[in-house]
Protein backbone atom coordinates (compact mmCIF):
# COMPACT_ATOMS: atom_id res chain seq x y z
CA UNK A 1 0.00 0.00 0.00
CA UNK A 2 1.37 3.37 -0.95
CA UNK A 3 1.63 6.16 1.59
CA UNK A 4 -0.27 9.38 1.13
CA UNK A 5 1.60 12.64 0.76
CA UNK A 6 0.03 16.01 1.32
CA UNK A 7 1.36 18.98 -0.55
CA UNK A 8 1.15 22.60 0.29
CA UNK A 9 1.59 24.51 -2.92
CA UNK A 10 1.72 28.28 -2.89
CA UNK A 11 1.54 30.05 -6.19
CA UNK A 12 3.55 33.25 -6.22
CA UNK A 13 4.39 35.63 -9.01
CA UNK A 14 7.59 37.63 -9.29
CA UNK A 15 8.45 40.28 -11.82
CA UNK A 16 12.01 40.13 -13.14
CA UNK A 17 13.01 43.18 -15.18
CA UNK A 18 10.41 43.86 -17.87
CA UNK A 19 9.49 40.21 -18.24
CA UNK A 20 6.89 38.44 -16.09
CA UNK A 21 8.05 35.23 -14.47
CA UNK A 22 5.63 32.73 -12.92
CA UNK A 23 7.05 30.98 -9.86
CA UNK A 24 5.40 28.13 -7.97
CA UNK A 25 6.81 27.50 -4.49
CA UNK A 26 5.74 25.00 -1.90
CA UNK A 27 6.51 22.32 0.66
CA UNK A 28 5.71 18.63 0.33
CA UNK A 29 4.58 17.00 3.57
CA UNK A 30 3.55 13.40 4.32
CA UNK A 31 0.14 12.64 5.81
CA UNK A 32 1.93 12.23 9.17
CA UNK A 33 3.36 15.76 8.94
CA UNK A 34 6.91 14.83 7.88
CA UNK A 35 8.59 17.14 5.33
CA UNK A 36 9.64 14.97 2.39
CA UNK A 37 12.98 15.39 0.62
CA UNK A 38 13.75 13.97 -2.81
CA UNK A 39 10.23 14.41 -4.18
CA UNK A 40 9.98 15.22 -7.90
CA UNK A 41 7.69 18.19 -8.57
CA UNK A 42 7.00 18.92 -12.24
CA UNK A 43 4.74 20.79 -14.64
CA UNK A 44 2.98 18.17 -16.79
CA UNK A 45 3.72 18.42 -20.49
CA UNK A 46 6.88 20.49 -19.98
CA UNK A 47 10.48 19.83 -18.97
CA UNK A 48 10.06 21.98 -15.84
CA UNK A 49 10.82 19.96 -12.72
CA UNK A 50 12.56 20.27 -9.38
CA UNK A 51 13.42 17.96 -6.51
CA UNK A 52 12.48 18.96 -2.96
CA UNK A 53 15.34 19.84 -0.63
CA UNK A 54 16.01 18.42 2.85
CA UNK A 55 13.10 20.50 4.21
CA UNK A 56 10.65 19.35 1.52
CA UNK A 57 10.75 22.76 -0.19
CA UNK A 58 10.68 23.28 -3.97
CA UNK A 59 10.55 26.21 -6.40
CA UNK A 60 9.50 25.96 -10.04
CA UNK A 61 10.58 28.98 -12.10
CA UNK A 62 9.21 30.14 -15.48
CA UNK A 63 5.98 28.16 -15.25
CA UNK A 64 4.10 28.78 -18.51
CA UNK A 65 0.98 30.96 -18.45
CA UNK A 66 -2.40 29.26 -18.53
CA UNK A 67 -3.84 26.12 -17.00
CA UNK A 68 -1.12 23.80 -15.72
CA UNK A 69 -1.00 20.52 -13.81
CA UNK A 70 1.63 20.21 -11.09
CA UNK A 71 2.63 16.56 -10.62
CA UNK A 72 4.24 15.43 -7.35
CA UNK A 73 5.93 12.00 -7.29
CA UNK A 74 7.99 9.98 -4.84
CA UNK A 75 8.65 6.25 -4.80
CA UNK A 76 6.46 4.53 -2.23
CA UNK A 77 3.86 7.34 -2.25
CA UNK A 78 0.74 7.98 -4.31
CA UNK A 79 1.33 10.48 -7.12
CA UNK A 80 -0.51 13.75 -6.51
CA UNK A 81 -1.77 16.19 -9.17
CA UNK A 82 -2.66 19.82 -8.51
CA UNK A 83 -4.27 22.01 -11.20
CA UNK A 84 -3.46 25.71 -11.23
CA UNK A 85 -3.70 28.67 -13.55
CA UNK A 86 -0.56 30.76 -14.01
CA UNK A 87 -1.31 34.37 -14.90
CA UNK A 88 1.88 36.31 -15.55
CA UNK A 89 1.72 39.89 -16.83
Amino acid sequence: MKKVMTSIVLMLFAIVGLQAQNIVKGTVISSSGERLKGVVVSVKGTQKSEITNDNGVFELVDVPNGKQLIVIKKEGYETQNFPLTAKGD
